[in-house]
């Protein structure tokens, strides 16, 4: 019987999940780990529920609250040992799909939460809930010195005031308000022409947003579509700008602060204390606008792949 079976999804489409499974199975690979990965983007799951038997642990990565749920009971029936991810908050989505993600904690054996906030409501229904960081450090492959998809020129026409933001796909809350706040950012920048923001839009739907409503964007305002690694859009600015108006443990915040970067972010979870936070608009500008901040040097010492290979170890 083998001891480790993954399952999730790898890039495309770029996202915090896909990259986190990425580096994942990568730094499992590296440790000499006994698993195997079931790519959800490839293979149905309806093939899945054949193969579970013969390995002793399964790591459940998908954010499907449906499928999280039918399969935490199938595997319950079964008595196989799961661990399920929750990659956003515990409690974000309407009466129902929050209800199966009660079901979903009660039925897995070890639930993996990514805040403290999700970690309180988690422990309330399993309490082998644990708080693991979503954060795996980059891998030299990943790190472009030479990264072209932004001018030069214009690198150095706003140097010094250069934003970047990122959204895996244009989607709403259950209150139909826009989660990754791509559209109230755009609107901030339109009157702050001595700032760059580019914006990260590996889905392509914000370009085709803007396209079908015929929005120009002004030069300080940059989209780049399709697939790219978004860490190297980091490297070359000053700032990231996290306005989720939900969230988990953003890896994008943690890969800008593994480099020192400045992060304004959207007070909705517990963010690191390196991170300047907003509750309101208003706030938000204000942080844009002061752009002097020192930045404390963050020492960072997190990385889930040494936590989950001790978690592993410690159920097999």
């Amino acid at each position: 019987m083998k001891k480790l079976l993954v399952i999730g999804k790898l890039p495309p489409p770029i996202g915090g999940v896909t990259i986190h499974l990425k580096r994942l199975v990568l730094g499992l690979e590296i440790n000499k780990i006994d698993f195997d990965f079931f790519d959800l983007n490839k293979i149905k799951p309806s093939k899945l529920i054949f193969n579970i038997f013969q390995y002793k642990l399964i790591h459940n990565h998908s954010s499907n609250p449906y499928f999280r749920f039918l399969f935490s009971l199938y595997c319950n029936v079964f008595k196989k040992k799961l661990i399920t991810t929750f990659h956003g908050n515990i409690g974000r989505y309407g009466f129902f799909k929050n209800k199966l993600d009660i079901f979903t904690l009660k039925l897995t054996h070890t639930p993996i939460v990514l805040n403290d906030q999700s970690l309180k409501i988690a422990l309330k229904y399993n309490k082998n809930s644990k708080k693991i960081t979503s954060f795996i450090p980059p891998s030299e492959n990943e790190i472009d010195v030479n990264f072209t998809l932004i001018n030069s020129e214009l690198i150095s026409k706003y140097k010094g005031n250069i934003y970047c933001t990122n959204a895996s796909a244009f989607n709403f809350d259950s209150n139909g308000n826009e989660i990754y706040s791509i559209l109230l950012l755009i609107d901030i920048f339109y009157k702050l022409k001595d700032k760059l923001l580019i914006i990260s839009d590996p889905s392509c739907q914000y370009f085709d947003y803007l396209n079908l409503n015929n929005i120009t964007l002004p030069k300080n305002i940059m989209v780049i579509s399709g697939e790219h690694c978004f860490f190297n859009v980091i490297r070359i600015s000053d700032t990231l700008i996290r306005a989720t108006i939900t969230d988990g443990d953003s890896i994008s915040i943690k890969e800008a602060l593994y480099i020192n970067k400045t992060v304004i972010a959207s007070a909705v979870v517990y963010r690191p204390l390196q991170c300047l936070t907003y509750k309101n608009k208003s706030k938000l500008i204000e942080l844009i606008n002061t752009n002097n901040y020192k930045v404390n040097k963050y020492n960072f010492k997190e990385n889930a792949i040494v936590e989950l290979i001790e978690l592993y170890k410690s159920i097999y």
